[in-house]
């Protein structure tokens, strides 16, 4: 019988993983408001901010996640993360300052968000879902990744 139950779950730990969802996924993280996390950060003139947003327990799926989308936006974006036209931040949901950015995005599990900020306004932000979807892939993430951020920075209002 333990031997039935032990098959069972690692075959849905299996199904989870493959399907991209990963268990980190399927846990909703409701945690109350707090202060912001990136208010040190100062922005002159226009920003598209691409955000990774994580947990304190960090899967395989989550970690490819992050890597993955350093390294589209090093790949695409080079001259405009040295010139200081797009940010790159990894956040930790559950340090407190960084709490409220469950809210502020809807997040239910590791995201990356993209933003559009001018000054320290925020105007528009977009969290890419297909992420999760396109991890075994790892040219059709990237490129994912590459668009969204060419859109927010062709709709730059300069």
């Amino acid at each position: 019988m333990y031997r039935k139950i032990t098959l069972f779950i690692g075959a849905v730990f299996l199904i989870l993983t493959m399907t991209g969802q990963g268990l980190c996924q399927a846990v909703n993280q409701s945690v109350p408001s707090s202060d912001t996390a990136l208010e040190g950060q100062e922005t002159n003139g226009h920003v598209v901010r691409v955000l990774y947003f994580h947990s304190n327990v960090r899967c395989y799926s989550c970690k490819k996640i992050e890597s993955l989308t350093r390294e589209a936006l090093d790949e695409g974006f080079e001259s405009e993360i040295a010139q200081g036209i797009i940010e790159v931040t990894t956040l930790n949901v559950e340090d407190p300052g960084n709490r409220h950015f469950i809210e502020d995005y809807q997040l239910y599990t590791k995201s990356v968000i993209v933003s559009d900020v001018s000054g320290q306004k925020e105007s528009r932000w977009k969290n890419l879902t297909r992420v999760w979807e396109l991890l075994g892939d790892e040219a059709a993430f990237k490129s994912y990744v590459q668009e969204e951020v060419k859109k927010y920075l062709s709709e730059q209002k300069l």
